[in-house]
């Protein structure tokens, strides 16, 4: 097919306005992704932990293992770990009461389970049954996206990932 002289140069003006969408597209999506490879990384280290505390270890020793363990995060310097043993308030009152916690990490962030000696907010759960305690694990590590799409009006990344395990 023959093209007309005022076509030629529409297929290279074409490229030239959609190559700066097209990288500021795969920019995002390096971004997203490693902000979805760190969620699902958080959740695995949360996990673990609360299976770590709930099994007899003491929170101490639990947050040194998580912090070595994970290797992808720098969980002292741009992170923060929360421990929480969660039992019923006193024998006469059901509700989930926050009975010690452990903290270690730079990031300040406070716990959503809840604070030590307050009432326990963990989710699907409003009365402990006599006996019963629930260990929960809160990760959360700073994020920085990869490329500056904030100069881009693109600002939509959380500044921290959260994650919390419950056992």
């Amino acid at each position: 097919m023959r093209r007309r002289k005022n076509e030629r140069g529409i297929a290279v003006t074409e490229f030239a306005l959609l190559f700066p969408l097209l990288v500021a597209a795969i920019m995002a999506l390096v971004d997203v992704s490693r902000m979805v490879y760190g969620q699902q990384q958080l959740s695995d280290l949360a996990r673990e932990t609360a299976n770590l505390v709930s099994r007899g270890t003491d929170a101490n020793s639990a947050i040194d293992a998580v912090i070595k363990t994970s290797e992808a995060f720098d969980l002292n310097s741009s992170g923060l770990v929360i421990i929480s043993e969660v039992e019923r308030k006193d024998v006469l009152d059901a509700t989930p009461w926050v009975k010690s916690q452990t903290t270690n990490g730079s990031v300040l962030y406070g716990s959503r389970v809840g604070l030590m000696n307050s009432k326990a907010n963990i989710p699907g759960i409003t009365a402990l049954p006599v006996g019963v305690s629930v260990t929960t694990v809160e990760l959360v590590q700073s994020f920085t996206p990869a490329f500056p799409s904030g100069k881009l009006g693109l600002d939509f990344y959380p500044s921290e990932i959260y994650q919390a395990a419950y056992f």
